[in-house]
């Protein structure tokens, strides 16, 4: 299962009333691009889990030179799931903010780890022929051009 399939669960909380339905929306938003974000690094960043606590913090520091701000989205966000767990005494307002926002977040989690792992896969081709051999580099002008005048 892909973890994107946590964020349709927290679409559907979100069209319920009450605050264990919004506490439970920030929490499977979170889940979703977390779940995401670990499947990303092990598959591009070849990270091996560790299947403890730790692999949260592990994640967020392999991802962190991939997009440094999607970083610090899936940090507030995770932030966000402990508040929805842990703290019983957050105001109502505040749990529906963060669970607003906590779906935003985790949609634009995904779509930049999407676009990430395609940009992969994009220069991984063009850096090998029809036959998966590497190319050979041609070299590239300052006009952008190759010296025959190829782009």
């Amino acid at each position: 299962m892909q973890g994107r399939r946590f964020l349709e669960v927290a679409q559907r909380l979100g069209l319920e009333e009450g605050e264990p339905f919004l506490r439970n929306r920030v929490g499977r938003a979170y889940y979703a691009a977390y779940l995401e974000a670990r499947q990303f690094c092990e598959q591009h960043l070849l990270y091996t889990r560790t299947k403890s606590s730790r692999e949260h913090q592990d994640v967020l520091e392999m991802i962190r030179d991939s997009d440094p701000d999607l970083v610090v989205k899936l940090a507030l966000l995770r932030k966000y799931r402990n508040t929805a767990d842990y703290d019983m005494d957050i105001s109502m307002d505040a749990i529906a903010r963060n669970a607003e926002d906590g779906e935003a977040f985790a949609i634009e989690i995904i779509a930049r780890l999407d676009a990430i792992a395609s940009a992969g896969a994009r220069a991984a081709a063009d850096a090998t022929d029809a036959a998966g051999e590497p190319r050979q580099a041609k070299p590239i002008v300052p006009d952008g051009t190759t010296p025959l005048g190829d782009s």
